[in-house]
């Protein structure tokens, strides 16, 4: 099916006769049972639900027989609730708060009086007994309150990106999906270095009214991917005049090794809300204007090392505090236009805009992992508009239409001729420079229709719909993007010093690929009984990849007698979900909720456009040596698809118990498993055949080894299987990760003080490491199906943090001046690292050798089992093998503090002061040296007379398990004046 022909099913499905049908969900519900003292159900009772603010309510209902009446698809946010019937008193309750794509049940009972009433019993929300659907259990793993401190603190969001990555599956955060106001935006980054620090800065939390993450509870109507969801929804229209809020103030960073102060970073917030016409035509717009001083990763080591490293590549040597913080101006906008087009249709236009100016010069920083690179500069576009259509009786339907547009420039285009080269040490594990090939312009479009509806019946509601997504990827590479050479030691380059370099080069590359995808969903909600509530879905995803528009690489084809597959280019998925929730009335406030689901993935595009660059004129040349003595091997790159390539998909099962057992007290406790399958992997096909040298720690070489200077290596190009091609490497789908584990919420919400504490125990492995930067690790592979080093390879996962802990506590204050103070403690599992040997006999040099293959010892070497602040498990696997991930750093504490100041009233609105400390423990994580031993070339190796096995030159590593990179958040202070305005 190709894209016309997609385009005709979707225009033949939005002119087909019967009506869509589809959740709305950005909308919220909720339903009110009222009962009289007796218990029975009140029949002909008012409620209504207003804004603040406004006369009219925006919502009212009857009472049925049953004594139940159902207010639906209201906008998220605060209302008042009113509940009255002739011959009772009425009820008052404050801050109902409606949250997007949730459903609550409010159970009330009206005291009878006699006319006239004069009393009103009065209660907050917090107060009452509210059932949600789908169950909130605010457990950890969806749940970022304990984050941020206040819902407009931006200071927060990178902890909050990381924290979306680890809820749910903790996968990269390139399968982390972004979601703002309804809409998925997936923003641009290379595919080389990652998601980088400023995923998040085109949306500033400030502005933003909620965020939450997690997995979708049902993922039928969701949009499709297989990680975590982080939706981010921005303020609506709000009241029955202009209101608004100015904000201005300034964050200061501090911390062990940020260097000279770089002075306060100041920030600026506009928002201001107004009617256009009466109640029916609203505007609300905001901006945010902000500098950001961001602490980049410490190298743990002399500055002269760092100096006379770059200084003998040629390169600069580093200004004062040039590894230490990074500034940059972010500006981010966003206005909608609501217009009630009648009493039951309503119609949204709104458009989010931001841009990231090109920031300082950022220095040489070593490959790190994802989300601590930043991009040079970019900017991000959504436009989009919603038509919702609603009746009182619980049917809807909508249509909505999205564009957007994101883009990200890695590394200075117009200097991208003047690449340096990059030192790598090896008696350090240091690299500096820039990221091999990590340097491009990189653009993502995505234009999205989803047209839908819903039909409510008594018990029943029946949702479906479908979404139309077409999207563009473009990456621009430039034709020499980056070298690295590896050094015994500082200062050793001349003649005889063993230099090994990896340059890639070749013909500028400019690749636009693009994809289509087509969901088609439904969803049935029945409640049988008062106490039973059953979801069922299902989802059709059919996404088309470009993959016949490739061509044939005709000299792998000669060289090999292997001919170039060329994948399929449509994949099709069925994905069903389900979920049972029982609330027994024998056991009143408590919920016990069963849940599972498939959550269908699509595809990176930027594993897509690799496909493509290599077939472009990219080559690598690998240099051993200098001057006329030198060994050069120039190859090809290519990569091919594997022919059941597909997107990841996550399969999820959780077990819940949750509820309110007594009106202020919220609990739960919670057992999951999540699965992802069809993670990429790579394979190095291009191999020596045969089982290879053996040295003594059980890893296979290949090709001649050698001794150059004090370097032991392989000669450039023995190791290639096929003259002419360097990197050939194999895109494949067998990738998966598995995590299993148990959480447990607990909420305290009386009066003036809300308490939370959430603790999460979770063990994940899998058998997809990943570089640096996310993206899938190259492993030694054959041509035949299996993995020959799938022992080692399978472990415990990368991103595996078993012990996650957020405590959470917020006073409101009756004091003329202090309105709240909060605070908050998380804490988390280290990072886990392979104990292994640094050489210069693989590619792990290129990335820091932050990658190790797991060894088995020699006889009569140990491993240590506790360090300075890290362990290790002996443990062994396949062939006498230390585990992948065998070795954990020490756990992170951080530590965060609030207070809100109230200022005397003056003019129409009320103005504070904000005050958050965050990180006061300055506590960070650190890339630790995962090397137990290291490759001595100042001695000579050893061949066993065949020629099978070789004993390597080694010396224990001293600084094994020692800090080498620290990944930097430092401590911040954020100071803000905020006045509102009605």
């Amino acid at each position: 099916m190709g894209g016309g022909t997609l385009l005709l099913v979707a225009l033949a499905f939005l002119a087909s006769p019967q009506p869509t049908l589809a959740q709305v969900g950005d909308r919220g519900s909720i339903s009110v049972e009222v009962r009289d003292e007796a218990g029975s159900p009140l029949q002909g009772v008012q409620v209504y639900l207003s804004r603040p603010g406004e006369e009219d309510p925006t919502a009212r209902g009857t009472s049925s027989s049953t004594g139940r009446v159902d207010l639906r698809f209201l906008r998220p946010g605060l209302y008042g609730l009113t509940v009255e019937r002739l011959g009772f008193i009425p009820i008052r309750v404050r801050d109902v708060d409606i949250v997007p794509d949730e459903r609550q049940h409010l159970q009330l009972v009206l005291r009878p009086g006699q006319p006239p009433v004069t009393e009103v019993d009065e209660y907050p929300f917090t107060d009452l007994v509210v059932r949600r659907t789908p169950a909130g259990s605010e457990l950890l793993r969806n749940r970022p309150d304990a984050l941020v401190l206040s819902s407009r603190s931006g200071a927060g969001i990178l902890e909050l990106s990381r924290a979306a990555a680890e809820a749910g599956p903790p996968l990269s955060l390139r399968h982390l999906g972004l979601r703002l106001d309804g809409t998925l935006t997936p923003s641009a980054w290379s595919p080389v270095t990652g998601p980088g620090l400023d995923l998040l800065d085109p949306f500033a939390v400030s502005s933003l009214d909620r965020t939450r993450y997690g997995l979708p509870a049902h993922p039928a109507n969701r949009p499709v991917g297989s990680g975590s969801l982080l939706d981010l929804t921005t303020p609506a229209p709000w009241g029955g005049s202009a209101s608004g809020r100015v904000a201005m103030g300034a964050d200061l960073s501090t911390g062990e090794g940020l260097g000279p102060d770089r002075g306060a970073a100041p920030w600026v917030e506009v928002l201001f809300s107004t009617p256009l016409r009466g109640d029916t035509v609203r505007t609300t717009s905001g901006f945010t204007l902000r500098q950001v001083n961001r602490p980049l990763p410490v190298f743990l080591a002399p500055e002269s090392i760092v100096a006379e490293s770059l200084d003998a590549m040629g390169a600069d040597a580093p200004s004062e505090g040039a590894y230490r913080s990074h500034s940059r101006n972010v500006l981010t906008g966003f206005s909608r236009l609501d217009w009630a087009i009648g009493e039951s249709t309503a119609w949204s236009i709104l458009a989010h805009a931001a841009v990231l100016p090109e920031g300082d010069g950022i220095g040489a920083l070593p490959p790190l992992p994802e989300g601590i690179t930043p991009a040079e500069s970019g900017a991000d576009l959504l436009v989009a508009s919603r038509l919702l259509s609603a009746s009182e009786d619980g049917n809807a339907l909508h249509f909505n239409v999205s564009f957007h547009r994101s883009s990200r420039t890695t590394g200075d285009p117009e200097g991208w001729s003047d690449a340096v080269a990059g030192p790598s040490l090896l008696d350090r594990g240091l690299v500096f420079g820039p990221v091999l090939d990590g340097q491009g312009e990189f653009d993502r479009t995505r234009f999205e229709l989803s047209p839908g509806g819903t039909w409510t019946g008594e018990r029943l509601r029946l949702s479906g719909g479908m979404t139309l997504g077409l999207e563009g990827w473009n990456d621009r590479r430039p034709a020499a993007s980056g070298a690295h050479r590896l050094l015994p030691a500082p200062g050793s380059v001349g003649p005889g010093t063993g230099i090994l370099e990896h340059a890639t080069e070749g013909a500028e590359r400019d690749r636009s690929v693009s994809s289509q995808h087509l969901s088609v969903f439904g969803e049935a909600r029945w409640s049988p009984t008062t106490e039973l509530r059953l979801v069922a879905g299902a989802r059709i995803d059919w996404e088309r990849l470009p993959f016949e528009d490739l061509e044939v690489n005709e000299a792998w084809n000669a060289a090999t007698g292997i001919v170039d597959p060329l994948p399929e280019g449509s994949v099709v998925q069925f994905s069903p979900s389900g979920a049972l929730r029982w609330e027994p009335a024998a056991l009143p406030g408590l919920g016990f909720t069963v849940t599972g689901a498939l959550h269908p993935g699509t595809t990176e595009p930027g594993l897509i456009g690799e496909v493509f660059h290599d077939r472009e004129g990219a080559w690598s040349l690998r240099t051993l040596g200098t001057g006329s003595g030198a060994v050069e091997y120039r190859g090809d790159r290519l990569t091919l698809v594997g022919p059941e390539f597909r997107a990841p998909r996550t399969s999820s099962v959780a077990a819940r118990i949750d509820g309110n057992p007594v009106p202020s007290l919220r609990l739960g406790v919670e057992v999951f498993r999540d699965r992802t399958d069809y993670l990429p992997r790579r394979r190095d096909l291009n191999r020596v055949p045969g089982a290879g040298i053996v040295d003594q720690f059980g890893r296979e070489h290949r090709g001649v080894l050698v001794r150059e200077g004090d370097l032991i290596t392989h000669r450039p190009g023995s190791d290639r299987r096929f003259p002419g091609f360097d990197r050939v490497w194999a895109l494949e789908a067998d990738g998966w990760s598995d995590t299993r584990g148990v959480g447990a919420g607990v909420t305290w919400e009386a009066g003036p003080l809300l308490a939370e504490a959430n603790y999460r125990f979770s063990e994940t492995t899998d058998n997809a490491p990943h570089d640096p930067a996310g993206a899938p690790y190259p492993l030694p592979g054959q041509h035949g199906a299996d993995l020959r080093d799938a022992g080692w390879v399978e472990g415990v996962a990368d991103r595996d943090r078993p012990h996650q802990l957020g405590l959470l506590a917020a006073l409101e204050v009756e004091n003329p001046f202090v309105e709240r103070f909060s605070i908050s403690y998380q804490l988390r599992s280290g990072r886990p690292f392979t104990p292994g040997v640094r050489d210069a006999l693989g590619s792990g040099w290129e990335a820091g050798w932050s990658r190790l293959e797991a060894i088995a010892l020699p006889s009569g070497e140990s491993l240590p089992t506790v360090g300075d602040g890290w362990s290790c498990d002996r443990t062994t696997g396949a062939g006498g093998r230390l585990q992948r991930n065998a070795c954990r750093g020490e756990a992170l504490h951080a530590l965060n503090l609030g207070v809100l100041l109230s200022l005397p009233d003056f003019g129409p609105g009320r103005a504070s002061i904000r005050i958050e400390a965050l990180n006061l423990l300055d506590r960070s994580d650190v890339l630790r040296d995962p090397a137990l031993f290291v490759v001595d070339g100042s001695t000579d190796f050893q061949l066993s007379p065949g020629g099978g096995s070789v004993t390597l030159p080694v010396t224990t590593n001293p600084t094994f398990g020692e800090p080498v990179v620290r990944l930097d958040d430092g401590r911040l202070l954020r100071i803000g004046l905020e006045y509102n305005f009605r």
